[in-house]
């Protein structure tokens, strides 16, 4: 089973109504709602419905999708040199934003960065080119610390083409994503 990094715009009146009800994003990605009507026990429990049927709100379906695929992990260590870390905002692939509550979409919750953060995140790439990071492509090294998707071992130009590709293509998102002003969404499926 492969996990594909996952991000999505969203305005700020989006990411701030769905931090006010978290179980909204489960209609962002349309997922259904994982957990039945429960009795008094289950209510105790925390095991109530997530999607209240009389909240009528719904995401912006014009707001734009895009995936890393599986070249996040890559992508992350060459822009951080850290396996789960880094400083913001360039370890914005897996960590910082705000946690959209605990509502599973994939792999773990969903994190979402305001315009103005996804604004910082793009500024922060714009001097970044490909041609950088290749330079700190090392087969060996990603080995090491297990670098997802974990295929270092095969033709190492191959595999570290397929991350630079993504990375020019993360820009150009990133790029549309300030250029709309909208925030980001950031998940993995």
């Amino acid at each position: 089973m492969s996990m594909i990094g996952c991000f999505r715009t969203a305005t700020d009146t989006e990411i701030a109504a769905l931090l006010e009800k978290p179980q909204r994003i489960l209609r962002v990605f349309d997922l259904p709602d994982p957990q039945p009507k429960g009795g008094l026990l289950s209510r105790l429990l925390g095991r109530t419905r997530r999607v209240d049927p009389a909240d009528d709100w719904q995401p912006d379906r014009d707001n734009e999708e895009w995936d890393l695929d599986k070249a996040w992990h890559g992508i992350h260590f060459l822009l951080t040199g850290q396996t789960w870390d880094g400083q913001p905002p360039l370890n914005f692939i897996v960590a910082g934003g705000k946690e959209i509550g605990k509502v599973e979409v994939g792999y773990g919750p969903a994190r979402c960065f305001t315009s103005r953060e996804a604004a910082a995140i793009c500024e922060a790439l714009e001097p970044i080119t490909a041609e950088s990071l290749k330079e700190r492509c090392d087969r060996d090294t990603f080995m090491k610390h297990d670098i997802y998707p974990n295929i270092w071992d095969e033709t190492a130009d191959e595999c570290f083409g397929y991350v630079l590709t993504y990375f020019e293509e993360m820009k150009e998102f990133m790029r549309r994503t300030k250029d709309s002003r909208k925030g980001l969404i950031v998940s993995f499926s």
